[in-house]
């Protein structure tokens, strides 16, 4: 009676903290006195856009880019923006939704993925959920339409859901967080290259488990092409392939402030460092689980 009184508190508990950061994410979204970014208007008004017409600002249909102020955004914050808009009208509150979701969303993945692999330890995630809740950068994230918040979350679906199936032994589990992983190359440009990598890493720590049900891992991965050929084709294109050569640590373009004259960096190596924490930062997702020193099972799989 005690564990099952227990078990219903801290599930009142995870409620109120998905309330109180579903509180701070959405007050006051659409005060135009916070700004209002010329990014986030393009969002806006291509998602509505594509809702009232199936086009874009520039008249293509149901882009998988859509061009706008010289840069191309990925397509699934703009696609998933259609529906608010379609509820609510266009606006800033409309265009923020989904941002602002993921961010609420994304407290509740954190709590159970540290619960999961801290072996049910609830204080612990709860005090991690509690920091992402508050967590200056996350809050900030989430009241943008940013897409980076949205494929923040679709990270951590992907993440909770492969360790789930895995210690459950529940490969369609595995399975969705790997459609999980593919979506968030659609919702940001920089998970093209995150995403494959941690991904991969899951796919080599777990062989010998998945390659057990040869067919499911055969079906898998037919799946997971079907869904990819879309994204690799438009990164083939200039507008794609844009975004990937201002953030490659080989490229000569630079995103750091300071620059001569011609636009170029003062320190090459400043450059390279800072791009290489930047795409280094994610795997430790993977790595809190990971790189904890636990024993191994009889099957010889770590616990």
């Amino acid at each position: 009676m005690k564990l099952k009184y227990n078990k219903y508190l801290w599930f009142a508990i995870v409620g109120i903290l998905f309330i109180l950061a579903f509180t701070i994410r959405f007050y006051q979204l659409n005060n135009p006195d916070h700004g209002f970014y010329l990014d986030e208007a393009a969002i806006g008004y291509n998602a509505y856009s594509i809702l009232k017409t199936g086009k874009d600002e520039f008249g293509k249909s149901f882009p998988l880019l859509f061009r706008s102020f010289t840069d191309f955004k990925a397509p699934l914050y703009i696609y998933l923006t259609v529906l608010p808009i379609k509820i609510l009208g266009l606006g800033i509150f409309s265009t923020r939704f989904i941002s602002a979701f993921s961010g609420s969303i994304a407290v509740i993945c954190i709590y159970f993925l540290l619960k999961l692999i801290t072996k049910n330890n609830r204080l612990l995630s709860f005090l991690t959920a509690l920091v992402l809740t508050i967590a200056p950068w996350h809050v900030f994230y989430s009241r943008g339409a940013w897409e980076s918040n949205l494929s923040f979350l679709l990270l951590l679906g992907a993440t909770l859901f492969c360790v789930y199936g895995f210690t459950t032994k529940r490969r369609l589990f595995f399975l969705l967080g790997s459609i999980f992983f593919v979506l968030s190359t659609y919702a940001y440009h920089g998970q093209r290259i995150v995403a494959p990598l941690i991904f991969g890493f899951y796919l080599f720590y777990y062989r010998k488990w998945l390659s057990e049900k040869k067919k499911f891992l055969v079906f898998g991965f037919l799946v997971l092409g079907l869904l990819t050929i879309p994204i690799l084709a438009v990164s083939l294109t200039p507008g794609g392939q844009s975004r990937v050569k201002s953030l490659s640590i080989f490229s000569p373009q630079t995103i750091l402030p300071w620059k001569n004259q011609e636009g170029q960096s003062n320190n090459r190596t400043l450059t390279i460092l800072r791009k290489w924490f930047a795409y280094t930062r994610p795997i430790t997702l993977p790595g809190i689980y990971f790189l904890r020193i636990r024993p191994k099972n009889k099957d010889g799989y770590l616990t």
